[in-house]
């Protein structure tokens, strides 16, 4: 078998960071308006993945509308997934590498299969190897979702017009250079692969989301920095990140909550030939 590299999960696993997965959640949800495409097929008796589940809110909530299918939710650590007894009955939470070749009774096997907001995991900027193995996950014919943040469109946005957010813009451009750029370019990537991209949409975050949206930032950045200092020897990088993020949520506050980095959210649907 040839060897692979796991990527490395750059968040926690615990109550601040399960909060965070499901605010997140929630913006998605609320700006797209939808768990699955409305290009994708609402088939009976469909089988669906969702990988890299977390909390398996977004698998819970489609298992829960969608009774006449089943959901097989998969992350590499369960650590945040409910219990099976507060879970509707047709759905299930398996542990699963995602970056490992894809085990045989596992391959053709899904109807739907779901990712979002892989960016930070996928350390290696590639994500062709991660996309070979979400298509052979699914049976021919059958739809991937994949959606993710692109950081190359990140803009300030803020309630006041005639306001300022130095610090809050001195935080984005920082963080803007932790990201890979495979995000802008991937749909031109799909075709040729035996595959057929069937959606490509991007929408700004539904302006009532604001608010969650700028949460969501803070906490994402404070864990980020927490991981680094764990594993980081660059200990002038994280104070200068620790700073900015301290500096920008009390500018924060001072304009009211009227300040948050936005970006572009995109959803890929992909039919596998």
């Amino acid at each position: 078998m040839a060897a692979y590299r796991s990527e490395g999960y750059p968040f926690n696993r615990d109550t601040l960071a399960s909060t965070r997965l499901n605010l997140q959640h929630k913006i998605w949800v609320d700006s797209n308006g939808y768990h699955l495409h409305p290009s994708i097929p609402a088939l009976e008796n469909a089988l669906i993945a969702d990988i890299g589940c977390g909390t398996g809110i977004w698998a819970v909530e489609v298992a829960r509308g969608r009774t006449e299918c089943r959901v097989e939710a998969f992350d590499l650590s369960l650590d945040q997934a409910p219990p099976k007894e507060w879970c509707p009955s047709n759905v299930t939470f398996n542990q699963l590498d995602v970056f490992a070749p894809v085990p045989a009774h596992m391959q053709g096997r899904y109807d739907v299969v779901n990712i979002r907001l892989f960016l930070c995991v996928l350390q290696s900027g590639n994500p062709m190897p991660l996309l070979h193995n979400l298509l052979e996950l699914l049976k021919p014919g059958g739809y991937l979702q994949w959606q993710e943040y692109d950081p190359s469109t990140d803009k300030i946005v803020l309630a006041d017009p005639s306001a300022s957010a130095p610090k809050l813009r001195a935080l984005r451009s920082s963080i803007t250079t932790l990201f890979h750029s495979w995000v802008s370019s991937l749909h031109t990537r799909i075709e040729g692969i035996s595959a057929q991209l069937v959606a490509h949409e991007r929408i700004w975050t539904r302006k009532e989301c604001l608010l969650i949206k700028q949460d969501t930032t803070f906490l994402a950045v404070r864990e980020w920095i927490a991981n680094l200092r764990a594993k980081d020897t660059r200990e002038e990088r994280v104070l200068e990140l620790e700073k900015l993020v301290g500096e920008a949520e009390e500018e924060c506050w001072k304009l009211g909550r009227g300040s948050a980095i936005d970006s572009q959210m995109v959803t890929w649907v992909v039919r596998k030939a």
